[in-house]
């Protein structure tokens, strides 16, 4: 803002700072924008007891869970060990500690173990079509 204009606002008895406050707000609304964007569901794929898979996305409140040919969203509650997340109405608990998550339902408890993709052949920058096979190398 120039002195003059500033002097002009002063005479109108504004306060030469109200741009100011709008840029703030811009400010934080981005920011509020880029902790939305970093909320965003992680997904995470799991093996579990019996070679049974469980596919989860978790944002730090909720975690929505699909196993077997059920699906539900549990919300994330206080844990001095790790993650859990509960839904009271499914009867349905999970528990993540480490690379390791239980999932109660029914009163029957299921240990999980993480799967990563990281040595995928996609992940590697390698096409699907070229990658090599486990058959090929005998």
């Amino acid at each position: 803002m120039t002195d003059a204009a500033t002097a002009g606002l002063r005479a109108r008895g504004t306060p030469a700072w109200p741009r100011f406050g709008h840029r703030l707000r811009g400010l934080i609304g981005g920011i509020g924008l880029a902790a939305a964007a970093a909320a965003q569901a992680a997904p995470a794929n799991y093996q579990c007891t019996g070679y049974l898979p469980l596919k989860a996305e978790f944002t730090p409140r909720k975690a929505q869970v699909h196993f077997e040919e059920a699906s539900w969203e549990l919300l994330r509650v206080r844990d001095a060990r790790g993650a859990m997340y509960v839904s009271k109405r499914a009867g349905v608990s999970l528990t993540i500690h480490k690379g390791d998550m239980s999932l109660t339902r029914g009163g029957e408890t299921l240990s999980c173990k993480l799967l990563t993709n990281a040595l995928a052949p996609e992940n590697l920058g390698v096409p699907a079509a070229t990658a090599p096979s486990a058959s090929a190398s005998r």
